[in-house]
Formats: structure tokens, C-alpha cells, sequence
């Protein structure tokens, strides 16, 4: 079974190896060769998951943005057909539905119009 290692960490596995395998005490080198590299991956995959945190962080704060923007819009078409006059009772349903979620209540708001 081969081992996938980083591209970035392909040369100093090979050194740690070369370095390990010149010792006569092989079998201690290797078991500090496994861990050498062991530690290795763990460091790289820290690395990773800190890169991987820094995305997430900005999807995060894009979304929350966005979900700003979307209740500022819909809270300005609330405001504009909030008055009732000309809609079918579905539409003005949607539209109190709408502002009552733009404002916190819409555990309360259960289409009890």
C-alpha cells in the first residue's frame, strides 16, 4: 500500500529516509522515522484545516451579508405593497407573512390572517 504524501512534503520525507536508513540501529530509526513523518502530515493537515477556516469564515460572513441585503429588500417591498389595496388576499397573506419575519414573529405569524 503506497503512502500519498503532500506534494510540498515529497522531498523531506525522501531525506528523512535516506537520513534514517544510513543508522545501524534501523529498527529504532525507523519507528522515529514513522513518527518524524507521522507529525509531518499532522502538521500539514493543520495547516489545511486552518486554510479550510479562513473559507468557511468568509462564506460565513457572505451569507450573512447577503441575508442582510435580502431582508433589507424584502422590507422595502413590504413597505411598498404593505397598503393592501388591489392584492387577492394570498398576496396580501405572503406580504404580512413576509414582514412578520422580517421582524421576529413568524413562530406567531402561522397564516392566522
Amino acid at each position: 500500500m503506497s503512502v500519498q504524501y503532500h506534494p510540498d512534503d515529497t522531498d523531506a520525507v525522501e531525506k528523512l529516509h535516506a537520513r534514517f536508513l544510513s543508522d545501524n540501529n534501523l529498527n529504532d530509526r525507523l519507528i522515529e522515522f514513522q513518527d518524524a513523518a507521522y507529525a509531518m502530515g499532522r502538521a500539514r493537515g493543520l495547516l489545511d484545516a486552518e486554510r479550510q477556516v479562513g473559507e468557511l469564515r468568509e462564506q460565513l460572513y457572505n451569507a450573512e451579508s447577503d441575508a442582510r441585503n435580502a431582508s433589507a429588500l424584502l422590507a422595502e417591498v413590504v413597505e411598498w405593497f404593505d397598503d393592501g389595496v388591489g392584492r387577492s388576499p394570498e398576496e396580501f397573506k405572503l406580504i404580512r407573512k413576509i414582514d412578520r419575519w422580517l421582524h421576529g414573529s413568524e413562530a406567531e405569524g402561522k397564516d392566522h390572517d
